[in-house]
């Protein structure tokens, strides 16, 4: 006799399988397109975070914008070790400049550029330090903590020069590059981002992003669907768009959006996010990995009424209620 999670998980199979069909009938898809079911096996939900608590880090809501960013301050001052002088207007914003750098702020003030202006040299940073731990630092004074920071990742940038016989010399470093994902729970902020750069000699020449502040509340962090309600939601949402026909796993993670509030400062609503890869890199990058070609869809967590109308013809084709299209 079987107990009652192998029952449970064949009951659960089985639901999806007929839900599967109801969505193919309210859909039909072209010959050449994989099938509902063909769609769900394809769903790769390795990186899909389902929080069950609408819950920011209170460290997350201190960072201030408008504050920090808005103007040539401490903070910015403090990057450097240099003081700026008092901003002039540019068409696109308004420059600071110092002794070696240049900030331009942008009418958003949550988007900002810290730069080695053209005379400028770039400052060094402290002995024994990697591009990758002076990052950290500088969001640290920046009062952005480990509370919101997702991945961190070091790139080396390498160069080869030709001479005039055409041979390539060896490669080498011509720039580090730190990209810093914003994350809260472990899910990723759509457009909420920092990247600094280095030269080959670790001095620090640049940092550019945004990063807006979290409203106190309004935020939409949570859900309470399962994994395999969330891949019916993007099956639902892939078939209607026609998307079926897939190169390679569709990948389905979770994703925070912007949604702005009246004192500048954002709040979060939970998104899925589907990755449809359209073709591969070319053979010669020789590595398999994908390319940026891809189409990407958010998708609420929260079923829409054609979804509860698919799910509802999936149950009932499961409990034998005979169902005629019209």
């Amino acid at each position: 006799m079987k107990n009652l999670e192998t029952v449970f998980t064949d009951w659960t199979i089985l639901t999806l399988a007929f839900i599967a069909a109801a969505i193919a009938t309210l859909h039909p898809l072209s010959a050449q397109a994989l099938s509902p079911s063909e769609l769900l096996d394809r769903m790769n939900t390795s990186a899909l975070i389902l929080p069950v608590e609408n819950v920011i880090p209170s460290s997350a809501l201190e960072f201030d914008a408008g504050v920090v960013l808005g103007q040539q301050g401490p903070e910015i001052a403090g990057l450097v070790g240099e003081a700026f002088a008092e901003p002039t207007p540019v068409p696109n914003g308004s420059i600071a400049s110092s002794a070696n750098y240049e900030y331009l702020l942008h009418p958003d003030v949550s988007r900002f550029l810290l730069v080695v202006s053209e005379d400028g040299m770039p400052v060094s940073i402290p002995q024994e330090t990697t591009p990758e731990q002076d990052t950290r630092a500088k969001l640290a004074q920046l009062g952005i903590h480990g509370g919101e920071l997702g991945t961190i990742e070091h790139h080396n940038l390498m160069a080869q020069e030709m001479n005039d016989q055409g041979e390539l010399g060896v490669a080498e470093i011509f720039a580090h590059k730190v990209f810093v994902r914003r994350s809260i729970g472990g899910v990723n902020l759509l457009d909420s981002h920092i990247v600094t750069s280095y030269t080959p000699d670790s001095r620090f020449k640049k940092m550019i992003g945004r990063w807006p502040g979290l409203a106190s509340e309004g935020h939409s962090l949570n859900t309470s669907i399962s994994v395999d309600e969330a891949k019916l939601l993007v099956l639902d949402r892939l078939v209607a768009e026609g998307d079926t026909d897939p190169v390679a796993d569709i990948v389905v993670d979770s994703v925070y959006e912007e949604r702005p509030e009246l004192n500048g400062r954002v709040a979060l609503a939970l998104m899925l996010r589907a990755t449809v890869h359209t073709e591969p890199l070319g053979l010669a990058d020789g590595d398999g990995a994908w390319g940026e070609k891809a189409r990407r869809y958010l998708v609420s967590p929260v079923p829409e009424p054609a979804f509860a109308t698919s799910l509802a013809l999936g149950v009932a084709i499961l409990v034998g209620v005979g169902v005629r299209r019209c």
